[in-house]
């Protein structure tokens, strides 16, 4: 009985370890496909990446003495954000726009969206008529629930500047004259959420002067949070940009993204960040 006793276990035992053995192996040849299959992912990423970042104006000169700056900041690889310039003879056309939601899915509609955009820019449409267009454009192919909010204008060479906002967040407008911070904004709806929406687009016109300054930006810049549970919002943005005047647009970059750092107290970003300043010489 003995005998027979030990040799049972040592058969288990035996059986045990080979099964575990098994077990560990079949565990290992999983784990190193799934970190396979994560390093593919990550690699196609970084190349989705570099293709949107393609997409972006790289030509940053000025254009009949208007000078940019931006900052283009993605939460993660990619971003939901988008902004083009456009440099015509006559006229200098600006989008930005902000795709509803975070990732891969949002940077595949600003793709989208800058190939409606280009053709009716070149076109030299009115705002109001751009956004209209690429709405039945953009709508007719996103077949998800993804939309986007978007805020373009243009600007000629007498520096008359028509524009129209698709329920984007308000850009500012600093006058040369007096550091006092204006909202642009005009009636019109969130792009490629409805598909006859054409007419609750809206031009507004006003005359720029040598010295101001434009902010254009996306919600990731006000919504951000500090510990309290606190946004940054408009209200602070704008008292920061009017206190600019004499500041370089180089070093108001860096100023923003400071006072945004500080503000945080530590807490994560949550959304896309982009901010793209323009000043009149």
């Amino acid at each position: 009985i003995i005998i027979f006793t030990i040799t049972t276990i040592a058969v288990c035992n035996y059986y045990f370890w080979n099964e575990y053995n098994r077990a560990e192996e079949r565990l290992m040849a999983v784990n190193d496909q799934l970190v396979a299959k994560d390093e593919l992912m990550q690699a196609e990423l970084e190349i989705a990446a570099e293709i949107q970042q393609g997409i972006l104006p790289h030509d940053l000169t000025d254009w009949n003495n208007i000078s940019f700056n931006a900052t283009y900041l993605p939460l993660g690889i990619v971003s939901g954000d988008f902004f083009d310039i456009y440099k015509q003879k006559d006229y200098l056309y600006f989008i930005i726009a902000d795709i509803s939601g975070h990732g891969v899915p949002a940077a595949l509609v600003t793709m989208l969206a800058k190939q409606a955009f280009s053709p009716l820019v070149e076109k030299q449409l009115e705002p109001a008529e751009v956004f209209k267009e690429a709405n039945i454009e953009i709508h007719s192919k996103i077949k998800t629930q993804d939309y986007l909010t978007a805020f373009i204008a243009r600007i000629d060479r007498q520096m008359n500047m028509v524009y129209c906002n698709a329920a984007h967040v308000r850009p500012l407008l600093m006058r040369s004259e007096r550091p006092e911070v204006t909202e642009l904004d005009t009636s019109g709806f969130m792009i490629g959420a409805m598909p006859d929406i054409g007419e609750n687009f809206e031009n507004k016109t006003l005359q720029l002067q040598q010295g101001d300054r434009l902010l254009f930006y996306t919600d990731g810049v006000i919504e951000q949070r500090n510990l309290q549970g606190e946004h940054f919002s408009l209200k602070r943005l704008s008292k920061l940009f009017s206190q600019t005047a004499g500041q370089s647009l180089d070093v108001f970059q860096v100023d923003l993204l400071e006072n945004l750092r500080f503000f945080r107290e530590g807490m994560p970003v949550e959304d896309d960040v982009t901010f793209i300043t323009l000043e009149l010489h």
